[in-house]
C-alpha cells in the first residue's frame, strides 16, 4: 500500500472492518465483521449471502456459533481454518461451493490469480529472511 493510502486508513480505524448484520425469521440477529485488508469484501458478501440463500433452500437450521480459535480446531464443528496460504488454495481449488458461486471459469481463472499473487509473494527476501542469514555469510 502507498503511504498516503496507510495514512487515510490510519487516520480512520472505522474503514478497516464491513460489519454485516442480518435478521433471521426468529428474531435472531446473524453477524459477520468483514477486514476489508484481508479479503476483497464483495467477495465476502457474496459468499455468506450464497451460503445463506443455500441454508434456506436446503431447510438447514443454523448450527450454534463457533467459539474458540478457528485455527486449531478446537470448535465444535467444522474443520479448522488453513494456516497457510497454498493449503487454503487447495481447498478453494477443491470446493464444490466456490465453483458453483463463482461459475467455473471464474473459479478457475480466480485460483490462478491468487496462486500467481503467492509466487510473487513469495519471490521477495524478507526483513527478518536477511537478519536471519546474511549474518552467517560474513
Amino acid at each position: 500500500m502507498s503511504q498516503e493510502l496507510n495514512a487515510f486508513l490510519a487516520a480512520r480505524p472505522e474503514l478497516h472492518f464491513i460489519d454485516l448484520l442480518l435478521h433471521d425469521l426468529h428474531g435472531v440477529d446473524r453477524g459477520k465483521r468483514i477486514d476489508i485488508a484481508e479479503a476483497n469484501p464483495y467477495l465476502v458478501v457474496s459468499w455468506i449471502l450464497r451460503g445463506l440463500l443455500q441454508g434456506l433452500t436446503d431447510q438447514r437450521k443454523p448450527r450454534a456459533p463457533l467459539e474458540g480459535n478457528a485455527y486449531t480446531g478446537t470448535q465444535q464443528q467444522g474443520e479448522p481454518l488453513p494456516r497457510y496460504w497454498p493449503t487454503a488454495l487447495d481447498r478453494l481449488d477443491q470446493s464444490r461451493f466456490a465453483r458453483e458461486l463463482l461459475g467455473a471459469d471464474l473459479h478457475r481463472l480466480y485460483g490462478m490469480v491468487k496462486r500467481h499473487e503467492l509466487d510473487e509473494f513469495n519471490s521477495h527476501v524478507t526483513a527478518r529472511e536477511c537478519a536471519a542469514y546474511l549474518p552467517a555469510l560474513s
